[in-house]
């Protein structure tokens, strides 16, 4: 596994991988059910990998950050002109952008973070946000129940944090208080899999 991710960080490599598993339908799914962003609308994407995201917002202000600067130089040389793109990690956002946004999203972010890490993205994110704007948050996660293939690749997932449903929400109820709407959803992907889908909302 070790392997498999070095390759991964090969921007197009994650690329490819990505779009094999189906990842841009459930990118599709992602923005068009939970984030439902509109013309207009700015959003911060964190960890936004290459960039892929973008494609689902069209007319939409957008800033993405990431860690890995291969994935940002990617990113920029397919939607430079589009959009802002950063390198950095997800807990610097509120040093790294000088604005507010309508929408964060963290799409298959926080299962790559330690508790103490999602904390400190989470109140960042809170920062950034418009009154009234949203954080919509999507990651892999254990579900009592579920197949168990799709347990197998989970544990197997480059991220060291999955969690259960609960543990996600229990975390943004700490930030954002304890509306967090939730779904759990097992059908975005073409291999076996299971998703926990957050949103939570800043008061006006």
């Amino acid at each position: 596994m070790q392997v498999f991710s070095r390759i991964l960080l090969a921007p197009w490599a994650y690329s490819l991988f990505q779009n094999s598993i189906g990842a841009t339908h459930a990118r599709l799914e992602f923005a068009r059910r939970f984030v439902r962003a509109q013309p207009g609308m700015s959003i911060l994407d964190l960890g936004c990998g290459t960039g892929e995201f973008l494609s689902f917002v069209p007319g939409c202000r957008y800033v993405g950050i990431d860690l890995h600067d291969k994935y940002i130089k990617r990113a920029q040389k397919m939607f430079g002109g589009l959009s802002t793109f950063i390198v950095g990690s997800a807990e610097e956002a509120p040093v790294l952008c000088h604005e507010r946004f309508h929408i964060v999203v963290c799409f298959g972010l926080l299962h790559h973070l330690d508790d103490s890490a999602v904390l400190k993205t989470l109140d960042g994110a809170r920062t950034l946000l418009e009154p009234g704007g949203r954080l919509v948050t999507i990651d892999p996660c254990y579900v009592e129940g579920q197949a168990k293939f799709a347990k197998f690749l989970i544990g197997r997932d480059r991220g060291e944090f999955v969690r259960d449903m609960l543990g996600y929400v229990d975390l943004c109820s700490t930030v954002f208080g304890g509306d967090v709407r939730h779904e759990i959803r097992h059908d975005l992907l073409r291999i076996p899999y299971s998703h926990c889908i957050l949103e939570c909302e800043v008061g006006p």
